[in-house]
């Protein structure tokens, strides 16, 4: 069933063509029957489909994501699909009039779905994306003040039921903790306290993101 989802997503999300993602398939594979060594590439999507039979878990909110590292299988697969479609490469030999027609008509076609992804699907897919789990820009006015900036260098113990709000703050700090902001997220009175002691040379502050424009600045127990 999962496997089924994440297919079903990833035919409209590979090029934002919904179920005409799959249109060049059938050609492409067509022209890549007698070449044996286009084979193994092509075969890898279809290996990470099968490996991740076994997954419980399906993939929609970013497309499918767990066949991320396969999709250049596809992507091969459909542009072999248009020259077969489209009747490339043209051999050195005289074509009949009738056969002008393809190259334009698969062109044609091909600007046509373009078109339809990025003036429909995209900004519909990625409008649905905008304050994805309450993280938005907007939460971090607070920290961006000049009265907030005083209080740094800091370290802010994010009080939170959930991981959202604590994680839309950690733009602020960079992998090195040399940022004036460094956040974690409150796990305890006991993991808390060790953490503040972790770093002596910063403010403490509590934050609660409901009240976002308060800092409470944390007097912890010295070692």
């Amino acid at each position: 069933m999962n496997t089924r989802f994440s297919l079903r997503v990833g035919s409209a999300d590979l090029f934002g063509w919904g179920w005409s993602s799959w249109l060049f398939f059938p050609f492409g594979l067509w022209m890549a029957r007698k070449n044996r060594q286009s084979w193994p590439v092509l075969a890898v999507f279809g290996s990470l489909v099968l490996v991740y039979l076994a997954y419980w878990v399906g993939a929609w909110l970013f497309g499918p994501r767990y066949y991320f590292e396969g999709l250049y299988s596809l992507t091969l697969l459909t542009a072999l699909g248009v020259f077969s479609a489209a009747g490339w490469p043209v051999k050195r030999r005289p074509w009949p009039r009738r056969r002008g027609w393809r190259p334009l008509a698969v062109t044609a076609l091909l600007a046509l779905l373009v078109g339809l992804n990025v003036a429909f699907y995209l900004p519909l897919r990625l409008g649905g994306m905008r304050g994805l789990y309450t993280i938005r820009r907007s939460r971090l006015a607070p920290f961006l003040s000049a009265e907030a900036q005083r209080l740094t260098p800091a370290l802010v113990i994010v009080d939170t039921e959930h991981w959202m709000p604590y994680g839309n703050l950690l733009v602020l700090e960079d992998p090195w903790l040399t940022t004036p902001w460094i956040f974690a997220w409150s796990r305890g009175a006991g993991p808390d306290l060790r953490v503040a002691q972790a770093f002596p040379d910063r403010t403490i502050i509590r934050y609660n993101p409901e009240e976002p424009y308060r800092f409470v600045i944390w007097r912890y127990p010295q070692r």
